[in-house]
């Protein structure tokens, strides 16, 4: 039975929530904000408005983050207590200094033994890269991982049954002769290689 709620209702053009939940639900691979916005025609502030409303669907228990994980979380945030916050609601954050001390097959491998063979959305931040190997991402920020590891902890993420991907926050107007899109263009390699092999489309040796 669907939980009733008595908060306030969503701001002129945003989805309901049970519009949200609809969508949800109903879609064929997993759905994340991005996917909710494109879907109902969100930009621009919409889009902030509508980060608001799924914070709030996750504090009243109407979307279950049990199997979101954010890893290589670094850096300041834009308000305080975000990450502890995002914790109790049960989000899975994996700080970048736990990934490498960890290991990265090692964090992929308790990821891989928590989801099973649920559909997985792999959306991979650019800003995850140090400056140095990608200036050109939205909120670039130092002590990030050089090319070597995020190419290797995307080979780490074998076995896994990936639905959908997108790698995202390049941004032209900052990057240096390229170094950032150079990049992207090679992680958007990687991941399809990952779902190649996924797929049994990948040559023998």
């Amino acid at each position: 039975m669907a939980k009733q709620n008595k908060a306030k209702k969503p701001a002129p053009g945003l989805p309901t929530r049970q519009q949200i939940l609809d969508f949800i639900t109903s879609s064929d691979t997993p759905a994340g904000k991005r996917e909710i916005a494109r879907a109902f025609g969100l930009h621009a502030q919409d889009k902030i408005a509508l980060k608001a409303l799924l914070k709030d669907m996750a504090e009243e228990g109407l979307i279950d983050p049990e199997f979101s994980w954010h890893v290589g979380i670094r850096s300041t945030t834009y308000a305080q207590n975000v990450v502890p916050r995002a914790m109790s609601l049960g989000y899975k954050i994996v700080s970048i200094d736990e990934l490498i001390r960890g290991g990265f097959a090692q964090r992929m491998a308790e990821f891989r033994d928590k989801v099973g063979k649920r559909p997985v959305y792999l959306c991979f931040d650019m800003d995850v890269f140090d400056p140095a190997v990608a200036p050109g991402v939205c909120t670039p920020s130092w002590g990030g991982l050089s090319a070597r590891e995020g190419i290797d902890l995307l080979r780490c993420l074998t076995d896994l049954n990936i639905v959908a991907v997108d790698v995202n926050t390049v941004s032209p107007p900052q990057d240096v002769n390229g170094m950032a899109a150079h990049l992207c263009a090679h992680v958007i390699y990687e991941t399809l290689v990952l779902l190649s092999r996924q797929l049994g489309l990948a040559g023998k040796a």
